[in-house]
């Protein structure tokens, strides 16, 4: 059963412990019982009932009117506000999925309501009939005359239908337990999911800058490397654009000119050879070699020299 939504019923709460309407939703409920009773009669017939549930529920005919003759205790052809009140719980808690709750919080109400014939006996017959009430399941119901039908009659007396919502009732905290593990599992495991996510984001950002910080050391250290060749261009007049040198007479060439270290020179001659033969590598190797040996000081060529 649903209730169709925007029906007056859509509105109204029901107590989730008690499966109760809050005094005010009664208040609210007697006025629109009233409304209901065109005869103001303080009853309703089984024409206003049947056209009052066709436009609240998704029941049939045949449904409602069997509804109609569980709640018509005195065979008067006629309800009160008191089976009315009755029927609009029952409704809610189906709606919001209490129907072990509602008969264990009310056992004696739904068992006379079962017990048709009056005889504080409840058979299977009721069960089936009335099942798409409290959505008591064909398996369910075989379990119940299996396990709680202590007599042996096949009938199920007060008692015995007590046994028998005291042990739905626990199965329904049990899933209810069970519901709550998982939801609170699935919520780990998304923030799990979520800061594995952050993580990854972090990386590749940082990944991201660190690629950005060396391009900028590279660009610097191009940028050295050509200050180094231009003052050592300045510096020397032994050096000829059209003659290639080889590596020793370039380091006796800078040694006469006090310039120490052989890797200094070595660097030189192959960065000036390098763009005279207008090689593709020229950045790479001035990049590569600048770090090592420029350091923190700077050669005696490049100090204070100024682009």
């Amino acid at each position: 059963m649903k209730l169709k939504q925007g029906s007056f019923l859509w509105y109204l709460y029901l107590d989730k412990l008690y499966c109760l309407l809050s005094v005010r939703n009664v208040r609210v409920l007697v006025e629109y019982f009233h409304l209901l009773d065109v005869h103001h009669n303080n009853t309703l017939n089984d024409v206003l009932f049947y056209h009052f549930l066709h436009n609240v529920t998704n029941w049939k005919r045949r449904q409602i009117m069997i509804v109609f003759n569980m709640l018509d205790w005195n065979a008067t052809g006629e309800i009160g506000f008191d089976q009315f009140y009755m029927l609009v719980c029952i409704l809610l808690a189906q709606q919001n999925h209490l129907e072990e709750q509602f008969m264990f919080r009310h056992s004696r109400p739904v068992f006379e309501l079962l017990d048709l014939e009056g005889e504080l006996r409840i058979g299977a017959d009721n069960f089936h009939m009335y099942n798409f009430l409290f959505n008591i399941k064909k398996q369910e119901l075989k379990e119940l005359y299996h396990d709680f039908d202590v007599t042996g009659d096949r009938r199920l007396n007060y008692k015995e239908f007590k046994l028998f919502t005291i042990f739905t009732m626990d199965k329904y905290q049990e899933r209810q337990k069970a519901e709550k593990e998982n939801e609170k599992k699935r919520k780990k495991e998304k923030k799990a999911l979520l800061k594995k996510k952050t993580q990854h984001q972090v990386n590749v950002s940082s990944k991201q800058s660190s690629f950005t910080n060396r391009s900028e050391s590279r660009m610097v250290t191009e940028v050295q490397g050509r200050n180094v060749l231009r003052t050592a261009r300045k510096s020397t007049s032994y050096y000829n654009e059209t003659t290639l040198w080889d590596q020793h007479s370039f380091h006796l060439l800078l040694q006469s000119k006090t310039y120490s270290g052989n890797g200094w020179s070595l660097f030189l001659f192959s960065a000036i050879k390098l763009e005279d033969s207008s090689n593709d590598s020229y950045a790479d190797i001035l990049s590569t070699n600048t770090n090592s040996l420029l350091g923190s000081n700077p050669h005696p060529l490049t100090a204070g020299y100024t682009n």
